[in-house]
């Protein structure tokens, strides 16, 4: 997997990836029990760094922000769903986090492309 991994990075030319760590806000311990966004990169031993770009707002429900659909988009979804009917007060100040992925024993570019993208949305606060 790691040598399949290596030659389509290889064929995009791509330097590093930006993609969600999570696909909500960060959730109680055990409450999703899925990794999907981040444990490819642990798998393929590539140098990855999760980080926050902003937090869960009081007024982050889904009144305000609402969905594509009522209608879960598969059980995953439906336990996203059920952790966050709650209520925003639970997960008030919860961080949203990014990722930066690059290949592996590039931790000082990963590092360096965080520093960057951090700078980037502070000065468009």
């Amino acid at each position: 997997m790691q040598t399949k991994y290596a030659e389509m990075w290889n064929n995009t030319g791509i330097d590093f990836i930006l993609s969600p760590a999570n696909p909500a806000a960060a959730t109680a311990h055990d409450e999703t029990g899925w990794d999907g966004y981040t444990g490819v990169w642990n798998l393929l031993d590539y140098s990855a760094v999760t980080f926050p770009v902003t937090t869960v707002e009081v007024s982050d429900t889904y009144e305000n922000i609402p969905r594509r659909s009522e209608a879960p988009f598969g059980v995953r979804d439906a336990k996203y769903i059920a952790a966050y009917a709650q209520g925003p007060s639970k997960y008030a100040h919860a961080p949203v986090a990014l990722q930066v992925i690059t290949r592996r024993h590039t931790e000082e570019k990963v590092l360096k492309v965080v520093e960057i993208v951090q700078g980037i949305l502070s000065s468009n606060e």
